[in-house]
């Protein structure tokens, strides 16, 4: 803007910029504040929120759901023998529906800390207990 080393030109570009951007910062600033205050009250009011909030909690349970069926596991050790007869109660279960032993004890898991306000430690405790007598009197396995 100046060749020739005049100070003009930058003096020039810093009034016209903030000239120009000063009133659009604030106009643009003001107005997104006023819309984000309108856009929130609508929210809060109507019944927006509680829906966002349900399909939160739904994808959230799905989440834990695979994710105990993924990673949680219950073998029963349970065999039932009657002279040639061998009959394997984890393999009947798993053919009926897969995972079931898992599923119960999530279900009774959920119930224990929700319906009877238990504490996820007391809860814990329960199920080392559950599989440390299952473990010893062959009810459960490794």
């Amino acid at each position: 803007m100046s060749p020739s080393g005049e100070v003009i030109g930058p003096i020039f570009y810093i009034v016209v910029f903030l000239a120009i951007m000063l009133p659009l910062t604030w106009f643009l600033f003001s107005y997104g504040a006023k819309a984000g205050a309108n856009a929130a009250e609508l929210v809060l009011s109507g019944g927006i929120k509680d829906k966002v909030t349900r399909a939160a909690e739904v994808v959230g349970l799905i989440v834990v759901g695979a994710i105990c069926a993924q990673y949680a596991k219950f073998n029963i050790g349970i065999v039932y023998t009657s002279g040639d007869l061998t009959i394997n109660i984890a393999d009947i279960l798993d053919s009926i529906f897969p995972e079931l032993p898992v599923l119960i004890i999530s279900f009774v898991t959920y119930w224990l800390m929700v319906k009877k306000n238990w504490s996820a430690g007391k809860t814990m405790l329960l199920m080392l207990v559950i599989s440390i007598v299952g473990y010893f009197t062959t009810i459960l396995t490794v």
